[in-house]
Formats: structure tokens, sequence, C-alpha cells
């Protein structure tokens, strides 16, 4: 996570935002080395600004990850157990 100070922010708010929205990254704010704000990204981005190079990317990105974890997984092992198995641990 970035983390800028208050002088910068009051500087540079304008571009700061925009790379939030952007990069849906949030940014902490700092005074004399404590973070006392941030700058976080609304949690579900209005449709009408979503790019679909974008959504097609996730959904492709998001099948490549699927076909990796299949590849890997055991077969004798369900995703109910696994979770199951992580549960007891917790």
């Amino acid at each position: 996570m970035t983390k800028i100070g208050v002088p910068e922010l009051g500087k540079r708010a304008e571009e700061i935002v925009e790379n939030v929205k952007r990069t849906r990254e949030a940014v902490d704010i700092e005074e004399n080395g404590v973070i006392v704000a941030h700058v976080i990204p609304a949690a579900v981005p209005r449709t009408d600004q979503v790019d679909e190079a974008e959504i097609a990317k996730f959904w492709s990105d998001l099948k490549d990850l699927s076909s990796e974890i299949n590849q890997a997984w055991p077969a004798d092992v369900s995703a109910e157990d696994a979770i199951n198995d992580v549960r007891r641990e917790l």
C-alpha cells in the first residue's frame, strides 16, 4: 500500500484520487510518521465506468487460475473437505 504525507496529499490530491480510482489501490495518509487517514476506492465501481476489456481480462485470468488450481488439486479431496480442514486448524 502506498503511503504519502499530508503535505503531499494537499499538493497532489487530484492525481492521487485518480490513481486510486484507476488502480483500485488504497493510499495511507501519514502525519509525523503516523497513519491518520486512508484514501480508498469506492466499494463497487460504477458500471458505466468499467472497461469491457478489463472485464474480459478478469474472466480470462480467473479461468486460467481455475485451470492452474485444477492441475494441482488432489483427486480425492473435495473443496468442502479442504475448507473444513482449514476451519479445524483455526
